[in-house]
């Protein structure tokens, strides 16, 4: 299946019936709608851009170099979401996106997918995108739990070393929580996507050309391995990144605690 530039403009096309209805009803909405609109082809543009020149150029260190970027954009998207400045956090989370996105990934092209180039850039790139981009929401949600956790809740912490527990069975008790909310917070999530945004992915890839059997295994798989990669770079941030909230006497450090 091929989409030509003529295909493209006759789609755009479309767009006359939301712009219609903004002006027909008066809800000025039309200039947001022209916002998120070149925002969007922007960012297909340049995601296009990048995956046509990985495939192009074939090249194990472009893919790489792309894969490690869109572990940044991960990264970033993840303190964005939520609401904190990256600071002293941003190379844990970054360490703990590359290395669960590496595992993740590699596992499913050498076990997973039945492949014989299993780390072409067609098969590479997609499921870095999918993974690191899918874990967003959810390390945002295990990050404002921990973080947070720590700030309104410090005499929770000292309440367990007062009452005879170690620091590590203190500071445990919050990791549990982070995890515990990153993974409700994927299930809800996927939960959801499974019957309300999952059937594109699925129809996408059998109008690709992908079996009915292979479009519906890659979309279930898809989510576990999202699920997997979550918390690989949860457990590998918090291991790394937690050591920063205090001080060499394990008493926590407020301005550290944001």
């Amino acid at each position: 299946m091929r989409v030509l530039l003529s295909g493209i403009v006759l789609g755009l096309l479309l767009l006359a019936v939301p712009f219609y209805v903004d002006y027909r009803f008066r809800l000025n909405v039309g200039r947001k709608m022209l916002v998120v609109i070149g925002r969007a082809m922007l960012a297909a543009g340049l995601l296009a851009s990048a995956v046509y020149g990985g495939i192009a150029l074939n090249s194990i260190v472009y893919d790489l170099a792309l894969a490690l970027l869109f572990c940044l954009c991960a990264t970033y998207l993840t303190f964005v979401k939520a609401g904190m400045k990256p600071g002293h956090l941003f190379l844990p989370l970054l360490g703990g996106n590359v290395v669960a996105v590496a595992v993740v990934s590699a596992y499913a092209l050498l076990f997973v997918v039945s492949a014989e180039k299993p780390f072409s850039p067609q098969l590479l790139l997609p499921f870095v995108g999918i993974i690191s981009g899918g874990i967003i929401v959810s390390n945002a949600r295990a990050l404002d739990f921990f973080f947070v956790g720590l700030r309104n809740h410090g005499q929770l912490y000292y309440y367990i070393l007062g009452n005879g527990g170690s620091h590590r069975q203190a500071v445990n008790y919050f990791v549990r929580r982070s995890l515990k909310a990153a993974v409700v917070s994927l299930l809800r999530r996927l939960s959801w996507l499974f019957f309300a945004t999952a059937p594109v992915l699925f129809f996408g890839l059998v109008m690709a050309g992908t079996g009915v059997v292979t479009a519906a295994a890659l979309q279930l798989l898809l989510f576990v391995m999202q699920l997997a990669a979550s918390l690989l770079s949860i457990a590998f941030t918090l291991a790394v990144g937690r050591k920063c909230c205090f001080d060499e006497y394990e008493r926590l450090k407020d301005n550290k605690v944001s």
